[in-house]
């Protein structure tokens, strides 16, 4: 039986992350500013539900940081077993 399959090599890769890294960045602060936008328009056509919102969206990332911390002291605490 012949192994017909191709090897690859670490010395036949090609990386770029630098280049990645700046697509990534130019795209991620294209919809930042989007969000931004929203966000502004948002506060001046309706301040009442802007607020509300964003009080929300505070306590749903506050939570969720505590969540993770929570869960990384018991892993500390437990040894992660």
């Amino acid at each position: 039986m012949s192994d017909t399959s191709p090897h690859l090599s670490i010395a036949d890769a090609v990386l770029e992350p630098q280049q990645d890294l700046e697509r990534l960045g130019s795209r991620s602060l294209a919809v930042g500013l989007v969000a931004v936008a929203a966000m502004v328009l948002g506060y001046f056509l309706r301040p009442h539900d802007f607020h509300r919102a964003w009080l929300v969206a505070c306590l749903l990332w506050f939570h969720v940081a505590a969540g993770l911390l929570g869960l990384g002291m018991l892993n500390h605490v437990t040894g992660g077993r």
